[in-house]
């Protein structure tokens, strides 16, 4: 009986609502305009998650991310910005990109490299420059030559591509100690003709990769 009559009240999540964003990156929320980040808005395509706990108003986006944090007003028709929102960060960006840039060997492709990315993913140049500054730290400067020419020619836009190829490299690397040593077991004064028609060098994965990424 006792059982029957208590019963534990648990507390309802949030409800998350779908809101636009407006032009001038400000998001309209029962009757009050809070602002977001300057670049948050994108033609008129951007999205966002509003939901309301404790007096204060989150803002994420719909992949669950965080943007930004209001204190909710109990006024109309007011305009709540933080200052920080109304900032231009693009001169920081621009000195990042020039800042990862140094680390490559060939500086220019980089820059033009780390720049399309920047055009391409906009919202997300922070989160790729710091991976690929990640991956520059865990290899060689050869290798990592290698992977900017080829993301570089093959317009490839995207750190985790990036990382991708390299990772590739390196798998290749493994497998070749392999093919060295039939090269050096083979004793061109005595093997046949034949012997030596079977040894044909071992492959390179390449092309499969490139088809990976759309190039054939």
């Amino acid at each position: 009986m006792f059982l029957e009559q208590y019963h534990q009240v648990l507390p309802k999540p949030p409800q998350k609502q779908i809101y636009a964003v407006h032009k001038d990156n400000k998001v309209s929320y029962k009757g009050n305009f809070y602002s977001v980040p300057i670049g948050t808005y994108n033609a008129g395509t951007t999205k966002v998650h509003l939901s309301e706990q404790h007096g204060k108003l989150h803002i994420t986006e719909l992949s669950g991310k965080e943007i930004c944090v209001h204190e909710v007003s109990a006024l109309k028709g007011k305009k709540i910005i933080l200052r920080t929102h109304g900032r231009n960060m693009e001169p920081k960006v621009t000195e990042l990109i020039y800042q990862t840039a140094s680390l490559f060997e060939n500086i220019e492709k980089a820059q033009q490299w780390l720049i399309a990315i920047k055009l391409h993913k906009k919202r997300y140049i922070r989160d790729q420059i710091q991976m690929i500054e990640r991956v520059i730290e865990n290899n060689n400067a050869f290798d990592i030559s290698r992977a900017l020419d080829y993301v570089h020619a093959n317009n490839i836009l995207s750190a985790t591509d990036f990382k991708a190829y390299l990772d590739y490299i390196r798998s290749e690397k493994i497998h070749k100690p392999e093919l060295e040593t039939k090269i050096i077991r083979l004793n061109p004064l005595s093997a046949s003709n034949n012997t030596q028609m079977e040894l044909e060098p071992q492959k390179s994965d390449l092309t499969d990769y490139e088809l990976l990424f759309g190039n054939k």
